[in-house]
């Protein structure tokens, strides 16, 4: 009667057993294939306050990619006494389809993302704010968030003007909080232009500038 002879460990070569190994190394460094995951690279908002109160946005949220996704977005909140309008939208080479959805308190810029979603995406949006400079008997206020706390990500960094309507820079003062995340700071003329490291997940940055009183709110 004749017998089968199983294989035991010291039928394996050494070199079948490094290339073995070295296979189970590369299997589980590999990303899957349904990994994704993003990132918030960097932020701009360039801001101008016309004569009449008139708050000017422009913003871009630069994106990096691994995998697929449906869309990039911009949530707005509009506090009670206060109105967007012409608001505009769209991505760097063309790659999103823009669209305005509203909200219980405000609004939801969308664009939408091709498939497969590019590696690097820089979502720009522009609205005009009518409300947000508030004037008082002396003075006229603005105190503005330039980032939200909704992001899950860390923002890389942020950088912001603000164009107010004044003549020279001793008109204006201003602070911004957390006063930690800003790296540079300055004013020329009447244009605030500022900097900040990064920003974590689920926190805010925002300005607060005082300057003399409009005269048509």
């Amino acid at each position: 009667m004749s017998s089968i002879k199983l294989p035991g460990k010291a039928d394996i070569s050494p070199a079948v057993l490094k290339i073995t190994l070295f296979l189970l190394v590369l299997l589980c460094l590999a990303p899957s294939a349904g990994a994704r995951d993003y990132s918030l690279e960097e932020a701009a908002t360039n801001i101008t306050i016309d004569p009449s109160g008139i708050v000017h946005v422009e913003e871009s949220i630069s994106y990096a990619f691994e995998g697929n996704y449906n869309e990039v977005f911009r949530v707005l909140h509009v506090p009670p006494g206060e109105s967007i309008r012409n608001i505009r939208g769209h991505c760097s080479e063309e790659e999103c389809t823009f669209r305005v959805e509203q909200t219980p308190d405000g609004y939801e810029l969308i664009g939408a993302l091709p498939t497969p979603t590019p590696e690097k995406v820089t979502f720009f949006v522009s609205y005009d704010h009518y409300g947000a400079v508030k004037v008082y008997s002396d003075v006229s206020e603005f105190h503005y968030k330039l980032w939200g706390e909704e992001w899950e990500k860390p923002l890389g960094s942020l950088r912001g003007s603000i164009t107010l309507p004044v003549e020279n820079e001793s008109e204006i003062r201003y602070w911004t909080h957390p006063a930690d995340y800003t790296r540079e700071e300055g004013i020329e003329r009447n244009v605030l232009s500022l900097r900040t490291e990064e920003i974590p997940s689920y926190q805010w940055y925002e300005i607060r500038a005082v300057f003399p009183r409009i005269e048509s709110p």
